[in-house]
């Protein structure tokens, strides 16, 4: 898959969490047009490099245990 389609899900995956908009797993794969087993690694793979994303049985919704945003991108040395 290229980059920019993987960051464009990660991206998404982490608004619908940060704005308390989670969607289900079924919604999210429906909204990106991807399979269910795909969100499920996407998400594994947030959590492998530091997110702190929790899952809800209840509502069947994530959310992250600390208040923060997923950021890829470039920082420039000072």
């Amino acid at each position: 898959m290229p980059f920019s389609k993987a960051f464009n899900v990660i991206s998404f995956i982490d608004h619908t969490i940060r704005n308390g908009s989670a969607k289900t797993v079924t919604e999210i794969a429906d909204t990106l047009e991807i399979s269910e087993r795909q969100v499920f690694n996407y998400i594994r793979a947030m959590k492998r490099i530091g997110a702190p994303i929790t899952y809800n049985r209840s509502s069947k919704r994530y959310s992250y245990k600390e208040s923060g945003f997923f950021y890829i991108g470039f920082l420039k040395n000072k």
